[in-house]
């Protein structure tokens, strides 16, 4: 990687830009920066380091600085209980706000948006500027097929700064999910 820093360094010093962020892809459409100006380090840098995080790597960019990982998130128990909770307050067909989610016992939303990264569920536009997100979602097509235990998903899905790069060849269904966190996908639905 040293040498790579080195060509990297080499490159910026013949450069004319204002910015080194200018000059950076951590992963195709992950920041803003781009190497395509920068002929030799845009044939070497960027496709080295993009295999190093697409191998399960964890580096800072050489570019930008900024920490790169790709990380795995599994579907399992709570994000299942909440997709059900979500389609019994009729989110199947109308946006219900995440504080509705909530369960007995439990202090937060906490992974329920992660089950977007399956198309799970969609979230209303957010039209209050003063706030981040609306908060409120409902469940796809997909997602009710899940709900109703129609269909399977994968197990993980990998993630690199909010974006879908992978999902694990294992697939499970809503049931498989509840089990994993001990609970009786019948009683669930029932509530």
């Amino acid at each position: 990687m040293e040498k790579y820093l080195s060509l990297y360094s080499e490159a910026l010093s013949r450069l004319e830009c204002a910015a080194v962020a200018d000059y950076c892809d951590c992963l195709p459409g992950a920041c803003d920066c781009d190497f395509s100006d920068v002929k030799t380090l845009g044939k070497l840098l960027p496709d080295t380091f993009q295999e190093q995080i697409k191998s399960g790597n964890k580096m800072d960019c050489p570019c930008c600085g900024r920490y790169a990982q790709i990380y795995s998130r599994r579907i399992h128990a709570t994000i299942a209980r909440k997709l059900i909770n979500l389609y019994n307050l009729g989110g199947d067909d109308r946006y219900v706000h995440t504080s509705r989610l909530i369960l007995d016992g439990e202090s937060g939303i906490g992974d329920f948006s992660k089950a977007k990264y399956w198309k799970l569920i969609q979230e209303a536009e957010n039209t209050n500027d003063g706030k981040r997100t609306s908060g409120n979602w409902k469940l796809t097509e997909k997602g009710v097929g899940f709900v109703l235990n129609l269909i399977t998903i994968p197990k993980s899905v990998k993630i690199f700064d909010d974006r879908v790069f992978g999902f694990s060849e294992e697939h499970v269904n809503i049931k498989e999910c509840l089990d994993s966190g001990g609970f009786d996908y019948a009683e669930i639905m029932k509530a």
